[in-house]
């Protein structure tokens, strides 16, 4: 079975992009998440479980997300799936960082 980063060798309708955007701000703040998560100390996510959660989206969610838009999923999936935090606890702070207009896209 083929996964959803697994497209070599299919007929595509476009060329792939490859071309590099510049980092956002947010992009930063999500590597350094990931960084932080995944260093000696924590090691609360590693770079294979991040892969693998990141292909396990559907395929609507992989094909149509940006790469770091995948990564905070995969995250989020991860420290769920190892009982870190609860999908709850992250609905929660997300509803009160967004009435307290802490949350953005920048």
């Amino acid at each position: 079975m083929r996964r959803n980063n697994d497209i070599g060798g299919m007929p595509i309708e476009a060329a792939i992009d490859t071309h590099a955007e510049p980092w956002a701000p947010w992009h930063h703040r999500v590597d350094a998440m990931r960084r932080v998560l995944g260093d000696s100390t924590r090691q609360l996510v590693s770079l294979d479980e991040l892969r693998r959660a990141m292909e396990d989206l559907p395929p609507e969610l992989y094909t149509g997300l940006g790469f770091f838009d995948r990564r905070v999923l995969a995250i989020e999936a991860i420290l769920i799936e190892k009982g870190v935090l609860t999908r709850a606890e992250i609905e929660t702070e997300v509803e009160r960082d967004a009435s307290n207009g802490t949350v953005t896209d920048a």
